[in-house]
């Protein structure tokens, strides 16, 4: 059974087997508890993560280079060559690392809570939770910056009227903001009617 309702994205895809997310997703679901979508961060995300380090890498290889060729010239070929090398071995782990990080983070919404589970080991583990029976004040998308902005890619922060969550629950540039924002007004209004699951 795959979810089809219109601008909804499980994930990235447009229609994704609820099965196959269910063995993505490590939670347990209460009694008459079902998940309404479930999104990544959005690709971009992982682009900008990964392009912001690579630049910063290559800029300090490429002073650490410059120095070599301006005290050792005598060594600076085999300097770059053996830097080549371990830069991309270096670049392939991280690469490899940052792309599992982002797969393995999810922002769920069920039909009882709000859900942002991280479970990559490798980079420790992360919970936080909301349920919907807490009454919610506000939903709203908020810009990130403007290399964000440029592809329509915005957080979506729902703030509650209570004194012990001052924080709002954010969900970081989720893969379709709109769609979170459309179910979370929806789930927030007594006696709405569910859409979203086929």
């Amino acid at each position: 059974m795959c979810v089809t309702a219109k601008a909804v994205q499980i994930c990235y895809s447009d229609c994704v087997c609820m099965k196959e997310i269910k063995k993505q997703i490590a939670i347990k679901l209460f009694p008459q508890e079902h998940i309404r979508a479930a999104q990544r961060k959005h690709w971009l995300a992982l682009v900008f993560s990964l392009a912001t380090h690579v630049v910063v890498i290559l800029a300090m290889v490429g002073i650490l280079l410059f120095f070599v060729h301006q005290q050792y010239p005598f060594i600076f070929l085999a300097v770059t060559f053996s830097i080549s090398l371990i830069l991309l071995s270096f670049l392939g782990v991280y690469g490899t690392f940052t792309v599992m990080d982002w797969y393995f983070d999810f922002y769920i919404i069920t039909n009882k809570r709000l859900i942002h589970e991280h479970f990559f080991k490798l980079s420790g583990s992360y919970y936080e939770e909301v349920f919907l029976t807490e009454n919610i004040h506000s939903v709203e998308l908020v810009e990130k910056n403007l290399f964000y902005d440029f592809f329509d890619v915005d957080d979506v922060y729902i703030h509650f009227p209570t004194y012990d969550r001052e924080e709002p629950f954010i969900f970081s540039a989720p893969a379709n903001a709109s769609e979170i924002e459309r179910l979370i007004e929806e789930s927030s209004l007594p006696g709405k009617k569910e859409e979203g699951i086929a």
